[in-house]
C-alpha cells in the first residue's frame, strides 16, 4: 500500500511509475522526510493510505472471522485445521503473484513495459504497469551492453575526431584560439528546475524571465542544450565535470566517486591556481555534495549552516536571494587574494514545494504557484546581477547560468521533453564581444569545455564534453533513470528498459510512433547514444575519468 501510494505523487512529478531512485536520497533521510512531511500537497496521499490500511485491517478481521466462525477454530492445531489454513494461504498468495505479474499464463514472462505499451497515449500505457514489480525490477542493476566495449570507445572517437595520445582513449588537448593572459573569473549559477519551457527567451509567451531574456540577449545563448538526467546530482555530474547520466547509476555517491579526482571544470581551474567556492542552500551531506566535492576541486562548499541569522524559505534553506547576497559578500572576502575564482551557485526556491519568500519587494504577477516561483527565481537572478556588476571583479568574470534540469510540464511522452530542455546562456560584456544565439544541438557536459574555450584557457579534456563553439553534435542524448532519449530536429526516439521503443515527432507533439518508418535514422541515433553512454561508462569502471594522465 505504501509503494502504491508513493506512486502517485512520484508520477506527477516525474511522469514515470514509481522506480528505485526514491532511493536516491536516503543518505539524508532527514532532509528527505521534512520535505515529505512538510509537503502539504502530501497529506491527501497520507489520508487515502491511512483509510486503505484501516479499511484493509477491517476487512480482513472481518473475513476471517467468517472463515473461522469461533475462537476454538481460529486456533486450531489440528491437521484440518492447519491444512485449511494452509490452502486460504496459496490461495491468496496466487492472487497476489497473479497480481503483481500482470497475468495468468505462467509460461510467459511478467507483464512488462513492451506488453504494456499498447497504445500511443503515454498516460494509458503507464497505467498498465504494476508499481511493486516495477519497483522491485529497478534494483536488478542494468549495465548498457549495446556494443562489446571495444567497438564502443572506437565508434565514439570517431564521431569525436579524437586520435588516441593518453591511456584514457577520450583525452585530447586543447589549445584555445586565443590563449589568455588574465585568467578570467567563472561564475556558474546552476539554476534549479529551470526548464527551456518556462524561458521567454526559448518560446515561453508568458514573460516569466524577464531578466534571462535580457542577459540572453547580449549572451552567448544555446537553444537546443539537454540536462544529462533529471536529479540535480545529474546536473552537478554533467555541467561541472562533463559526465552523463547513466541509468540508474551515481557516482556522487557510488565508490567510483570515491577513487581520485573527475577532470572537471573545479579541478582543472584549481590546478590552474583559482580559487573555488561551491553555494547551495541544502544539508552539506544532502547527496553526499559535501564529501564529492570537496574531493574533487572545490576549496570552500557552503550549505544550510552557513546562513545563520537568515530566514530560510522552506526545509530546503534560504531563497534565492538570500543565496546570492550571501555570495557576492564571501567572494569579496576571498577576491583581494588577487588570485582568479571559480564559483558555482546552486538555486532551490524552483524546487517542489515552490515557496516564494514573502518579506521581499518583488511581487509576481502570474496566475499559478509554479509560475509565480518562476518569477522569483528570475528576478533573484536580475538581482544578483545588478550586485555584481557593483563589485571590481565583474568586468573580468564569465557569467553561465544553466539548469540542473527541467520539470514535468508537459508530460505528452512518458519521458517529458520538457525535463530535458534546458538553457545556457554564457554573459561575459567585457570578454564577449559578439552576442549571438547557437541553433545546434549541445549537451550539459559541453558547458565545461565551452566556458574552457570562452575562456582561452589552455587544458587536456579527459571528458566526452565538447566546445560547441568549434563543435556541432548531429543529436543530443539523455537518461532518465529507466529510459535513455535521443533528439534530433524532427525525431524523439525514447527507449525504455526491457520495453518498447518509440519515434515521435516530438515538434508537432505526434503520438504516433514512427520507429518502423525511420529504422535506418533509429540506427545511427542509437550508434551514437550507446557509444557515448557505454564510454563513459567503460571510464568509470575502468578509473579512467581522473584529472591526472599518462601519455600512451
Amino acid at each position: 500500500f505504501i509503494i502504491a501510494a508513493i506512486d502517485i505523487p512520484y508520477y506527477s512529478y516525474y511522469n514515470s511509475r514509481i522506480t528505485r531512485a526514491i532511493f536516491n536520497w536516503t543518505n539524508d533521510l532527514s532532509s528527505m522526510t521534512k520535505s515529505v512531511i512538510l509537503n502539504v500537497e502530501y497529506i491527501k496521499y497520507y489520508l487515502v493510505l491511512f483509510i486503505i490500511c484501516i479499511s484493509w485491517w477491517f476487512s480482513h478481521r472481518f473475513i476471517y472471522r467468517k472463515i473461522f466462525k469461533n475462537k476454538k477454530e481460529q486456533y486450531n492445531t489440528t491437521n484440518e485445521g492447519i491444512l485449511k489454513r494452509i490452502i486460504i494461504s496459496l490461495f491468496v498468495l496466487l492472487l497476489l503473484f497473479s497480481g503483481i505479474r500482470g497475468n495468468w499464463f505462467f509460461k510467459q514472462g511478467p507483464l512488462r513495459v513492451r506488453e504494456a505499451f499498447f497504445t500511443e497515449y503515454a498516460f494509458i500505457n503507464q497505467l498498465g504497469l504494476n508499481p511493486i514489480f516495477s519497483f522491485m525490477e529497478g534494483f536488478v542493476e542494468k549495465r548498457i551492453n549495446y556494443f562489446k566495449d571495444k567497438e564502443a570507445i572506437t565508434k565514439m572517437q570517431q564521431y569525436m575526431h579524437i586520435t588516441q595520445k593518453f591511456d584514457s582513449p577520450i583525452a585530447r588537448e586543447i589549445i584555445p584560439d586565443t590563449i589568455t593572459n588574465n585568467k578570467p573569473n567563472i561564475v556558474i549559477v546552476l539554476m534549479e528546475s529551470m526548464s527551456a519551457y518556462q524561458v521567454g527567451s526559448l518560446g515561453n509567451k508568458k514573460h516569466l524571465t524577464p531578466n534571462l531574456d535580457s542577459i540572453s540577449e547580449r549572451s552567448i545563448s544555446f537553444s537546443n542544450l539537454y540536462s544529462a538526467g533529471i536529479h540535480t546530482s545529474h546536473g552537478i555530474m554533467a555541467a561541472l565535470y562533463s559526465f552523463p547520466a547513466l541509468l540508474n547509476k551515481r557516482p556522487m555517491v557510488s565508490t567510483y566517486g570515491s577513487v581520485g579526482t573527475f577532470a572537471g571544470i573545479p579541478n582543472v581551474l584549481k590546478d590552474k591556481g583559482y580559487q573555488t567556492l561551491f553555494f547551495q542552500t541544502t544539508d552539506a551531506n544532502f547527496d553526499n555534495m559535501q564529501s564529492f566535492l570537496s574531493r574533487n576541486g572545490f576549496d570552500t562548499i557552503f550549505s544550510n549552516n552557513s546562513y545563520e541569522g537568515y530566514k530560510r524559505a522552506n526545509n530546503w534553506g534560504v531563497p534565492d536571494h538570500i543565496l546570492f547576497e550571501y555570495g557576492i559578500k564571501k567572494i569579496n572576502e576571498i577576491e583581494h587574494n588577487k588570485k582568479p575564482f571559480f564559483a558555482t551557485f546552486m538555486t532551490i526556491t524552483t524546487h517542489d514545494p515552490f515557496d516564494i519568500p514573502e518579506d521581499i519587494t518583488f511581487i509576481p504577477t502570474a496566475d499559478s504557484k509554479v509560475d509565480k516561483c518562476y518569477q522569483y527565481a528570475d528576478w533573484a537572478i536580475g538581482e544578483f546581477m545588478k550586485g555584481a556588476a557593483k563589485q571590481q571583479w565583474f568586468g573580468n568574470t564569465i557569467f553561465v547560468f544553466v539548469a540542473d534540469h527541467g520539470f514535468n510540464f508537459d508530460p505528452l511522452y512518458d519521458m517529458p521533453i520538457t525535463y530535458h530542455h534546458i538553457p545556457l546562456i554564457i554573459y561575459a560584456p567585457d570578454i564577449v564581444k559578439t552576442p549571438r544565439k547557437i541553433e545546434g544541438f549541445g549537451l550539459q557536459l559541453d558547458v565545461f569545455p565551452t566556458i574552457m574555450d570562452v575562456a582561452g584557457l589552455q587544458y587536456t579534456n579527459n571528458t566526452i564534453g565538447m566546445s560547441l563553439l568549434k563543435e556541432q553534435r548531429p543529436f543530443a542524448y539523455f537518461c532518465a533513470d529507466n529510459k535513455i532519449g535521443c533528439v534530433n530536429n524532427e525525431y524523439f526516439l525514447v527507449i525504455r528498459n526491457n520495453g518498447k521503443e518509440s519515434l515521435y515527432k516530438y515538434k508537432k507533439g505526434d503520438i504516433n510512433n514512427y520507429i518502423e518508418n525511420q529504422a535506418e535514422l533509429v540506427i545511427k541515433m542509437k550508434d551514437y547514444t550507446y557509444s557515448m553512454l557505454q564510454t563513459a561508462q567503460w571510464m568509470l569502471e575502468n578509473n579512467k575519468y581522473q584529472l591526472s594522465l599518462n601519455k600512451d
